[in-house]
């Protein structure tokens, strides 16, 4: 079976399973000066974006639902607890002491900027809307 046979089947294969676009990359003719990272299959993208531009066009817009998710994640020093706009308050922090003279740095603690770790709960602070 010759190449343009294997194509056409492949495309009228997965047609109706997901946009097929096809090129062939040994068509494609390099430009005078491709540079070290030219290859036949960049060259070829051109031509693969032409044959999915009008389906892209013609596609209907999609509305995402609100993604409503927990309050807290776990991270390295705990919980991390999030507000509702999905931003972290009241994350830990390493804290570290560095020594003089010395690239090293040791480890002392976690520290909270409230001062303690969050509730199990990770309420949202009052204030965030």
């Amino acid at each position: 079976m010759g190449k343009t046979a294997v194509l056409k089947q492949l495309r009228h294969v997965y047609r109706e399973i997901t946009p097929v676009a096809l090129a062939d990359c040994e068509a494609v003719t390099p430009p005078e000066d491709p540079g070290p990272g030219w290859t036949p299959v960049i060259g070829a993208l051109p031509d693969l974006v032409a044959q999915f531009a009008a389906r892209v066009r013609a596609a209907p817009s999609v509305q995402f639902p609100r993604v409503k998710a927990s309050l807290r994640v776990s991270g390295a020093g705990g919980w991390i607890c999030l507000d509702n706009h999905g931003n972290p308050y009241n994350k830990a922090v390493p804290v570290v002491e560095l020594a003089p003279g010395s690239v090293s740095q040791r480890f002392v603690a976690i520290a909270w900027p409230e001062g303690k770790p969050p509730a199990q709960n990770c309420l949202p602070p009052s204030s965030a809307p």
